[in-house]
Formats: C-alpha cells, sequence, structure tokens
C-alpha cells in the first residue's frame, strides 16, 4: 500500500532472513508495552513516514529475493501491483494535480495537517459514498467532466452553444456550476443541505469546490478535538449529495432542454429529488444493518442512529 517504502519493508525482509536463528513474532497489546517497544514503534512510525526513506547497505543477493512467489500470488495482488507500477512511471495529469490541491487545501478546514495524494484518492473512495459519487468526485478532481471544453470540441453549433452558462453568460465550469452560477435550484440545493444539518448543529462548514473534492476527508469534532462519528458521517452524506444533485439537475436543463434557455427546474420537484435522496440513503443504511444478510459488511447500528438522529419524522415512535 506504500510503495515509496517499499524498499524499507524489503530490507527488513531481508534482514530477517539472515539471521541463523528463528524469527518469532508476538502481538502485545497496547496498554502491554513497555518504553522500549513505544519507542521501537516511533522510530518504525518516523521512517515509514520520511518522505525520502534511506535504504542501508545491501545485503547478500541470497536473503534478497524481490517479487512475489507465483504460488501465493493471486489475482488482486497482481493487479495492484501492476497499477503501482505504471502509477510510478505515468506522471500525474496537470488537472489532476490543481484538484488534488483544492483538495488538499480544503481539507484543513476539518484537520490539522495536510493530507497526502493518496489520501486524498483513498476518500474518494469511503464507505459512506456511494459508486455513483465516488465516480463523480474522481472525475471531477481530474476535471473531466463534461463542461464547457468538452462542448467546444463538438462539430454542431448547438451544442458549442453549451460552453457557456446560458444563465451568466460566462464560461460553463464545474465549480461555476456548483458554487457560483445563479441558476436558483443550485441555490435551493444548497439552502436544504444547510436546512438539514441545522436541524441538529449550527456549524454548517464553508463550501468550496475543494471541500466537495475532499468529502470523504470531512470529520466532524468536538469542543475537546474528539471525532464525532455520527455528525461526521452526516455531513459526508449531505455535501456529497448536494453536489452530485445540483450536477445531475444542471445537467439536465443544459443538455435535455438545451432548445429552451429559459427552462428552469421547479421548485417542487428539486425539493421532491432532495429528500428523495435522502430517504434513499436512510432506506440503504436502515437494510444495511441486517447482520445475517451483510455478515461483516454489516453497517453499525449505533452509527446509523447517530448519523440520522434528530432528522427522521416521528423518531420517538
Amino acid at each position: 500500500d506504500r510503495p515509496e517504502a517499499a524498499s524499507l519493508y524489503r530490507h527488513a525482509t531481508a534482514l530477517l532472513r539472515s539471521r541463523s536463528g528463528q524469527t518469532v513474532f508476538r502481538h502485545v497489546k497496547p496498554q502491554d508495552r513497555d518504553d522500549e517497544m513505544r519507542n521501537a514503534e516511533d522510530l518504525a512510525q518516523d521512517d515509514q513516514n520520511h518522505a525520502d526513506p534511506e535504504v542501508p547497505t545491501r545485503l547478500k543477493s541470497s536473503f534478497d529475493t524481490p517479487g512475489a512467489m507465483l504460488r501465493s500470488l493471486t489475482q488482486r495482488q497482481a493487479y495492484k501491483a501492476i497499477r503501482m507500477i505504471k502509477a510510478s512511471t505515468v506522471p500525474i495529469r496537470t488537472d489532476a494535480k490543481v484538484g488534488l490541491d483544492r483538495a488538499r487545501y480544503a481539507a484543513l478546514q476539518f484537520q490539522d495537517t495536510l493530507p497526502t495524494d493518496e489520501e486524498i484518492w483513498d476518500s474518494m473512495k469511503h464507505q459512506d459514498l456511494p459508486r455513483k459519487i465516488r465516480d463523480f468526485l474522481w472525475l471531477s478532481t481530474h476535471d473531466g467532466q463534461r463542461t464547457g471544453n468538452y462542448f467546444l470540441r463538438m462539430a454542431s453549433d448547438q451544442w458549442k452553444a453549451c460552453a457557456d452558462c446560458r444563465i451568466c453568460d460566462v464560461p460553463d465550469t464545474l465549480e461555476h456550476v456548483l458554487l457560483v452560477c445563479d441558476d436558483p435550484t443550485r441555490t435551493q440545493v444548497w439552502d436544504l443541505a444547510r436546512q438539514t444539518w441545522q436541524r441538529t448543529r449550527d456549524d454548517w462548514p464553508t463550501i468550496a469546490h475543494g471541500t466537495i473534492l475532499a468529502s470523504g476527508l470531512i470529520s466532524v469534532k468536538d469542543a475537546n478535538g474528539r471525532a464525532l462519528p455520527g455528525p461526521s458521517r452526516l455531513l459526508r452524506i449531505l455535501i456529497s449529495e448536494a453536489a452530485h444533485l445540483i450536477w445531475c439537475l444542471n445537467r439536465e436543463r443544459v443538455i435535455k432542454y438545451a432548445h429552451d434557455p429559459e427552462w428552469r427546474q421547479p421548485r417542487e420537484k428539486v425539493e421532491a429529488a432532495w429528500y428523495g435522496r435522502l430517504n434513499d440513503r436512510l432506506t440503504v443504511d436502515r437494510l444495511g444493518t441486517n447482520r445475517h444478510r451483510y455478515g461483516h459488511r454489516t453497517l453499525d447500528k449505533k452509527l446509523v442512529l447517530q448519523t440520522w438522529k434528530g432528522l427522521i419524522d416521528k423518531e420517538a415512535e
């Protein structure tokens, strides 16, 4: 999972193989560890987090055997290794760098340190984000959504006209669609999301483009700095669902109703779409707590209750 530290793990394995005696590992619970164990753990963590780890002198080739044994290699491990090798040789796209930096600095609103590229990519696969939103965030970080420049490459003048926002008469970008456009639908969805959040808490965050891209890194904390799992999960759901709903409704107006520049989403339809999404998420959560059906993938019932506390009609019943 950490290709940049692979040389350290490889060297440590070679050192263990070079020992003449048998090496035995024993798990020690955190509360039973002495000072020497804690110091060793801190040193190992420091080396692992080092930007450019220093690998000691090389060992004999008989103890250093890189690669993987085919008889124990699974398809998943092989595919993961191939992707790591490919990622190390292919430079990251400029648009992706911009998207990652936006997410990185927006995440400071919820944590004290800047997340790495790997942490940002991993956050887009957060279990609280459904597949459609994971794909939306990944493509948005690469600036690959079908906005202004996409339509400019088309031959038809009708589609080229979609490159500019018909409401604001400016280039149609993803950031404009989600956060700037004067479309009343955009304002209504964010108002609905904020009102939903304020039924339980008052600290609605500042929403920037990077905040949406870093939805999986959102963390709500109490006065003592402790993370609150339920509110954190709810805020991840609200921000990601609101952004995706705005995008879907905007594309419906721009593409499906391209022949009618004055068409707008009815407010009743927008409100129904928002609460429909929340009800769908609540239903998935409720069904996901069935331990007999989902086994180890079952959602924690306590977490689900903490997530939706104060938002369910007739909750006392």
